[in-house]
């Protein structure tokens, strides 16, 4: 997957979506989402990022607001 696909797909969504300022976008630690662009462009769009931390498999962390950027 791609950062040009994933930014395609975030912008369709966006448009077919009402949004509120502040939208909380959650995504693994995918490279392509990690990058610098998608981030950018997520941001642009009024979006606060939340990615997955690093867990050992088939343990998942409770949710912790602090993960939020």
């Amino acid at each position: 997957m791609t950062v040009e696909l994933v930014n395609t797909a975030l912008q369709m969504a966006y448009a077919r979506r009402e949004t509120s300022p502040g939208l909380i976008l959650h995504s693994d630690r995918g490279v392509q989402y990690r990058s610098r662009e998608y981030q950018d462009y997520a941001r642009s769009l009024g979006m606060k990022l939340s990615i997955s931390r690093k867990v050992i498999a088939g343990i998942m962390p409770l949710w912790n607001p602090s993960t939020v950027v």
